[in-house]
């Protein structure tokens, strides 16, 4: 089953743009969501022409911002990424600015930044970001490159802390793996656990909705199906009843 190369949405007839509207120069389509997004971004543009890497470079162009009249000036624009930065209150330091600078690259359209704190995982320095879809340890090396470990809300079951004298640990327990984000200055780190679990909560809160939803046209569709057959005659009107109160757990 193919995906959306921009969120990697799984792909359906009723999620794909028609006709191969929503397809870019390698064939790939865009759900309909980001192909919408990216018409509002540039209606002219023939999206048949470019890379997922220019496709994102579009949606995410700079956002225009008034200018300031006084004496301190802003930037006339900013980029999605730096407002996101702006509104956890995330200074610019020394330390972890070639990671940010590799975040636009990074996060997809509809993530959003929660927190970022700097630490150290696998002995190497870089920094780990909060979104409302993931977590994800980026380390922008001089030698080995770039390195991204990702950690899904999804897969996540526990987030640890633990605090020392001078620094913090960060556990994050996903499916079955453990990994420990250690050197953390010790308030940035508990500040960041704590809205890591509210996410989780939410996430975990959201799924569990989403299959209580369902389970109603679940139990409906086999009902249905069940009718059928003893229409057809294949199952007995004693049958059926005793399926029936299976499924309704009677």
């Amino acid at each position: 089953m193919s995906s959306c190369p921009l969120c990697q949405c799984e792909l359906k007839f009723t999620n794909t743009p028609v006709f191969g509207a929503g397809k870019i120069v390698t064939g790939e389509s865009l759900c309909s969501q980001c192909y919408m997004k990216f018409i509002k971004a540039d209606s002219k543009t023939s999206l048949k022409k470019l890379t997922i890497d220019e496709v994102r470079l579009v949606i995410e162009k700079p956002i225009e911002l008034p200018k300031s009249t006084g004496k301190d000036t802003i930037p006339a624009t900013k980029t999605r990424i730096e407002l996101q930065l702006e509104n956890i209150g995330y200074g610019k330091s020394l330390f972890g600015r070639k990671e940010i600078a590799e975040l636009p690259n990074l996060i997809i359209a509809d993530e959003e930044i929660f927190a970022i704190v700097q630490g150290m995982y696998n002995e190497s320095q870089g920094i780990l970001v909060g979104t409302n879809k993931r977590l994800l340890f980026v380390d922008k090396g001089l030698i080995y490159g770039l390195k991204v470990e990702d950690f899904g809300l999804d897969k996540i079951t526990s987030i640890q802390y633990q605090s020392g004298i001078m620094f913090a640990e960060l556990t994050i327990l996903a499916s079955g793996n453990t990994a420990k984000i250690s050197q953390l200055v010790k308030n940035e780190a508990k500040t960041f656990a704590d809205k890591a679990r509210q996410k989780l909560s939410d996430t975990k809160l959201h799924t569990s909705s989403v299959q209580v939803a369902q389970q109603p046209l679940d139990i409906a569709d086999q009902l249905e199906k069940l009718a059928n057959l003893k229409e057809k005659g294949i199952l007995t009107q004693a049958e059926f009843d005793s399926q029936k109160k299976k499924l309704l757990g009677l």
